[in-house]
């Protein structure tokens, strides 16, 4: 196995593991184990990466990753995206932003793990860097989430990739509830 593999088979571990410490029940039905499951016709990532086929790391993010999921309706979510093709257009694209952002105005938390992944993604795929993470700041602040939220995301995206603070405490409740033991499970080595 090459390093570049090991690399990448930490990069899976490492996901599946914080997806696990962030998970939920999605109401959609599915006979396949979590493992099996494809999410790319639907998944909100690609709003930010619509060329994710371009990168194995985002091809991995965009295709098993479902905690940014809307936990409220998931289903009309899915009926929204109409398949891969739907978010290569700009403006189908901003039309499932502005969807997406309204499908979680109750519940914050599938946002801000959707904001941690991007980062996780913009951080592995550095094609339109600039323009990706603007993307995503844009998002973070239509959403409403405050510089100190941010900031508190961007760290643990940071302990993702084994740069942590060492004396590291959140500085919000919200996200340092969702994120905690993913930070510590980060941190512990």
């Amino acid at each position: 196995m090459t390093l570049e593999d090991r690399t990448f088979l930490k990069f899976k571990l490492l996901t599946r593991e914080v997806e696990k410490r962030l998970s939920y029940k999605l109401s959609i039905v599915s006979n396949k184990a979590q493992e099996e499951l494809d999410y790319s016709d639907i998944s909100p990532l690609k709003i930010i990466f619509p060329a994710y086929m371009e990168s194995e790391y985002l091809r991995h993010l965009v295709t098993k990753v479902h905690t940014i999921f809307p936990k409220d309706n998931p289903e009309y979510w899915a009926s929204q995206c109409e398949g891969s093709i739907s978010f290569l257009d700009v403006q189908k694209r901003m039309e499932l932003a502005s969807l997406y952002i309204q499908l979680h105005t109750v519940r914050r938390s599938n946002f801000v793990s959707f904001i941690f992944y991007s980062l996780i993604g913009v951080t592995v795929y550095k094609e339109n860097y600039d323009e990706n993470l603007s993307f995503i700041i844009d998002f973070a602040r239509v959403f409403g989430l405050s510089k100190d939220e941010i900031l508190d995301i961007t760290e643990v995206s940071k302990a993702f990739f084994g740069n942590s603070q060492k004396d590291f405490s959140f500085k919000t409740k919200e996200v340092g509830q969702l994120f905690s033991s993913v930070y510590s499970y980060l941190t512990a080595n």
